[in-house]
């Protein structure tokens, strides 16, 4: 294995872990709404309180790890989709915003305008990911330059639109058990009715994709061909599905989510193994394509990034475990986010 694929796989790897962190902040904002009433959505908040800010760290580090191991490729990107990097940037400033002002919020239409706000946000942050995701798989107008040649419609296809839907899905379900793990026990019958519905959702949405997916992208099935034992990894997301549903209906919740993150990881794999070697797929013509060789940095600087990178995650994990015991338990009363309900 040389050692660009090496940093791709880590790359991935620190996706996967914000996707994991912040992909359940985002799913609490997703099902917020849904919540019975504004003590329950305050408890809500209050339940990813001390985490929120900590997981989006790891979305600065993806970026700054493409900056310095794919250049080229964080510049195609970030610059063909500007519109939709600014608008996930405002987002994530938005919810920040929202959460912090939410607490202090005294009236009733205060409240009610920033848990839209949170809502709001955590559904366009994950509905702007899926987007990308998905214009990377069917591959976007990119010249030989390395250029991206053309308007904000043309992000906004049917497949992309569909991929981002079910991100928004699956990070809804992500968020739900980990409010299972965190709220108090009057809140879990209705958490586990709309964890059902999504569960369902999310598995007939992927299935079609797939059929959408093998019609119109067969490119993105090539390297399942040249290697079948990658058609495990779907097989082995349907049955995490189903684990973690069964693990939900028992009330083994903290199980749950480990099967919940699992599915994340999976998900992100299965994308991964559509693309590789390429990482921005060219639909004007293939060889404009940037890939883990013509778009990586030098050799030494990767093997700096390495190093760096496996110094640097475990004191990342010793501070993830420390944080998880500190804020452990259920929340049974709000504090900071405490209001009369209305």
């Amino acid at each position: 294995m040389d050692i660009q694929t090496v940093y791709f796989l880590l790359i991935g790897a620190i996706i996967s872990a914000y996707a994991i962190l912040d992909g359940y902040d985002l799913g609490v904002g997703v099902i917020h709404p849904f919540l019975k009433n504004e003590k329950q959505r305050a408890i809500a908040i209050e339940a990813i309180a001390p985490f929120w800010d900590g997981n989006e760290v790891w979305i600065v580090v993806a970026g700054g790890g493409l900056i310095a191991g794919f250049p080229d490729v964080y510049a195609s990107v970030f610059s063909g989709f500007y519109v939709p990097m600014i608008l996930l940037l405002f987002c994530l400033i938005f919810r920040a915003i929202s959460i912090e002002n939410r607490g202090h919020a005294t009236k009733r239409i205060s409240i009610l305008f920033w848990d839209a706000a949170f809502s709001v946000s955590s559904v366009s942050i994950a509905f702007i990911f899926g987007l990308v995701v998905g214009n990377l798989t069917i591959g976007v107008p990119l010249l030989a330059n390395g250029n991206f040649d053309g308007g904000l419609l043309v992000l906004f296809k049917p497949y992309p639109i569909i991929v981002g839907v079910l991100t928004v899905v699956l990070l809804a379900i992500h968020g739900i058990i980990f409010l299972l793990i965190k709220v108090p026990e009057n809140m879990i019958s209705r958490l586990k009715s709309i964890h059902q519905g999504l569960i369902i959702t999310f598995t007939l949405l992927f299935a079609v994709l797939g059929v959408i997916t093998y019609k119109y992208v067969p490119s993105a099935f090539l390297n399942y061909y040249y290697s079948p034992i990658l058609f495990v990894v779907p097989l082995l997301l349907f049955l995490f599905l189903w684990l973690e549903f069964y693990s939900v209906k028992h009330s083994h919740y903290n199980v749950s989510l480990l099967h919940s993150s699992i599915t994340i990881c999976l998900v992100l794999m299965i994308f991964a193994a559509s693309l590789y070697p390429n990482i921005v797929v060219s639909s004007i013509d293939i060889e404009y394509s940037l890939n883990i060789y013509n778009a990586s940095s030098s050799l030494f600087t990767l093997k700096i990034l390495l190093i760096i990178t496996m110094l640097a995650i475990p004191a990342v994990i010793a501070y993830l475990i420390t944080r998880k015991k500190v804020f452990s338990g259920r929340i049974e009363s709000t504090h900071f986010y405490q209001k009369e309900d209305h």
